[in-house]
Parts: structure tokens; C-alpha cells; sequence
């Protein structure tokens, strides 16, 4: 295992339009690039992580002597090339490059970039566009061809003398380093991207992100000579739980945990003859 991950996290996030850059923002109970940084982590395929920033005062956490963090460029692609300068004395076989905007990908996505290296020198996920799509010349607009037209997205995967030599002598500014490979007429291996590996661009990428959760109780009194569930299971036992229905708590409790997590009402409110009246009356008597 020779491969090197790259985390591209010292952009000014122009377009998002907020107090601090958007890879420092809160987002699903952590900093957007620590989603990034703990699945590399994580996945275990990696000697180095590079996590390249411009702010190391927002990166409040430790972490260990394999995640190692420096100050990036002014571009997208003076930053990559700074990391791989860096990472060039470790002789990696294998490099991975990541935007931190791009907190959803899998560790599965990691695996399969990386085989892929196996016989090809770039390797990089894409998926179908969903909209049509224009170009314009001049003041003439044409319909791109969905079916050949292609989204890509990162982690992107390359053999590192392949995409270091490249990055040293590049002479206009690329959007990733898929571009690299594209304008020299060198070979990209697609494979299949994942759908919810949306870069996160604008403020409105992250309004329905939010994680909702549920907690569910159920109380009901032990009688003799009643079957018992719980759980569904029938229980060897010489009492069951008094109620209209079964009397299985734990069911209801799911149930209303589900419920609240999908910020409904609880199941009395569905059932209020059957759940309520024997809810209220079993509380009252416990």
C-alpha cells in the first residue's frame, strides 16, 4: 500500500457567500472537510493524508502523524501542486486528490478508484447529466449530446509520476486534474460516480441537510393469563401487557421513534381510541 490522499481545502469559497469558507462550516455535526478527512482515515488505504489549507487556526482538532496539514496556493491548482511537491519525497505509487467541498462520496468510491489504478494511469468518477445542456460560441447557442457528455467529480485517482509531471509543466490554469490528462491527449480511465457526490457550491447546496431524530416510550401493566410480545416475539411468560392491541412496547416505542424523527405526531394521534385510552389509563395506575 503505497497511495497518498489529498484534501484541497484553502479555497476562498467565493460563491458561497459566508462569513468563513465553506470547507470550516458546520455541516451534519462536524466541519465540511473533516467528512472527507475521516473517511480517508478511516478506509485505512492511505500512508500519507495531505490536508491542504490556508487557514490551519479553523482546524481545531488533532489528529494523528498520518494526517499532515499545509498551506495552500492562490488557485485550485496551485494548491494540488503544492501537495504533490510535498508528497514527492515519500515516492507514492498511487495519488488521490479530493475537494473538501465534496463531503459525500464512500469509502467503497475509494476502493474501486483505487483498483482501477492497477491498469491505468488516471482513473476518475463520473456520472450522466441530468439537465439538458448548452454551450455557447459567440452568440450562438447548440444541444449538447447528454448520452456523451460526462460529470466528474472527485476523489480522482492517478499515478503520481504521470500526474506530477504533468502538474509541474502545465502552462494554463485546469479545473481539476482530469483536465491535465484531457488537453495532452493522454487516457482516462470513467468509472461509475455516485449520485449524492454533489459538491457543495452555494448556501442552498446545504438547507436540507439536516438530521432529525426520534425518541420513542411505551408503558404498559403486566396481567396474568395474556400472551406476551415483545418485539413482535411471543415470550414464554405467565403475563402479558394489558392494552387494546398487543401491548408490545417495543414495537410502540419504534414506531414513535420513527415518527419523531420524521417530525410527526406520535401514534396516539393515529390510534387515539386505541393508544391514547390505554396509555393514559395504564400511567395513572403504574
Amino acid at each position: 500500500m503505497n497511495n497518498y490522499f489529498i484534501i484541497l481545502a484553502s479555497g476562498q469559497s467565493k460563491r458561497f457567500n459566508f462569513k468563513k469558507p465553506k470547507q470550516f462550516i458546520t455541516y451534519r455535526n462536524k466541519a465540511l472537510f473533516e467528512h472527507s478527512l475521516d473517511k480517508a482515515i478511516k478506509s485505512k488505504l492511505f500512508k500519507k493524508i495531505i490536508l491542504v489549507t490556508n487557514d490551519k487556526n479553523q482546524i481545531k482538532k488533532k489528529y494523528s502523524k498520518d494526517v499532515i496539514i499545509i498551506k495552500g496556493g492562490k488557485e485550485r491548482s496551485d494548491s494540488s501542486l503544492i501537495a504533490l511537491k510535498y508528497i514527492k519525497k515519500f515516492n507514492p505509487n498511487n495519488v488521490l486528490i479530493h475537494d473538501a467541498a465534496r463531503p459525500n462520496f464512500t469509502i467503497g468510491l475509494l476502493n474501486k478508484l483505487i483498483n482501477s489504478l492497477k491498469k491505468n494511469k488516471a482513473s476518475i468518477p463520473v456520472i450522466s447529466s441530468k439537465d439538458s445542456i448548452k454551450y455557447k460560441v459567440k452568440n450562438q447557442l447548440f444541444n449538447l449530446n447528454r448520452k456523451n457528455s460526462y460529470l466528474t467529480q472527485t476523489p480522482q485517482a492517478f499515478k503520481f509520476k504521470d500526474i506530477y509531471d504533468l502538474s509541474i509543466n502545465q502552462k494554463n490554469i485546469p479545473q481539476d486534474e482530469a483536465a491535465l490528462f484531457i488537453d495532452n491527449n493522454l487516457k482516462i480511465n470513467f468509472i461509475k460516480g455516485e449520485t449524492l457526490n454533489n459538491k457543495i457550491t452555494f448556501k442552498e447546496d446545504i438547507i436540507n441537510t439536516k438530521t432529525y431524530f426520534g425518541i420513542g416510550f411505551d408503558i404498559h401493566r403486566l396481567i396474568k393469563d395474556k400472551k406476551l410480545y415483545l418485539g413482535g416475539i411471543k415470550i414464554p411468560f405467565h403475563s402479558g401487557l394489558k392494552g387494546h392491541s398487543d401491548g408490545d412496547v417495543i414495537l410502540h416505542s419504534i414506531i414513535d421513534a420513527l415518527l419523531g424523527a420524521m417530525r410527526k405526531k406520535d401514534i396516539g394521534t393515529f390510534f387515539p381510541d386505541n393508544k391514547n385510552k390505554f396509555k393514559i389509563l395504564d400511567h395513572q395506575k403504574c
